[in-house]
């Protein structure tokens, strides 16, 4: 065999093995689809510890199309803050109409047993937005208790995935310290 054969079939399987890769992780962080038992089992039923952020859909709907993309993107860059799911509308009529439903897309955040509709662009940067404000504005209080090492207090965050807000910038102010 050739050099240059040799070259394009190490070539080629470099492709596949990538493909193969990006497959697979397309698989594992893939937004799931949410049928009305899965909604009764893990929303209304469910402990409330996990924010579920749901896109209620309709497939003659070309913004659904478009929005699902953009809700996919996020779901990979929200590092598993929140579980993300799709809601079609044909398949869940009761749940489209107890939520009146009338316009697709439609966003909301299921968390803490509460229900919080997504106004704004259908936009990475406006999703994540709205994941981190209303999720750290449901999640648990501080916990006040300090831990006192000399003259370093530190400040302990009991069932936190994210640092609240207020204390985001002044831990990123002293951390360098």
């Amino acid at each position: 065999m050739s050099h240059l054969f040799k070259k394009s079939i190490r070539l080629y399987h470099n492709y596949i093995l990538f493909s193969a890769m990006f497959l697979l992780l397309a698989l594992v962080s893939s937004v799931k689809k949410m049928s009305e038992d899965i909604f009764e089992q893990n929303i209304k039923n469910g402990n409330g510890k996990t924010p579920y952020f749901v896109m209620f859909t309709d497939n003659d709907s070309h913004a659904c199309h478009h929005a699902y993309k953009n809700f996919k993107k996020t779901e990979l860059q929200a590092n598993g803050i929140a579980e993300f799911y799709t809601i079609d509308s044909e398949e869940c009529p009761n749940l489209t109409s107890h939520y009146e439903i009338q316009y697709f897309p439609t966003f909301g955040l299921f968390f803490r047993r509460q229900e919080i509709q997504f106004y704004g662009k259908f936009e990475i940067p406006s999703f994540t937005k709205f994941l981190i404000e209303q999720i750290s504005l449901l999640l648990l209080p501080i916990n006040t208790s300090w831990a006192n090492n000399g003259r370093k207090q530190v400040i302990y965050f009991i069932n936190r995935r994210i640092p609240p807000p207020y204390l985001a910038a002044a831990f990123g102010k002293f951390y360098k310290y």
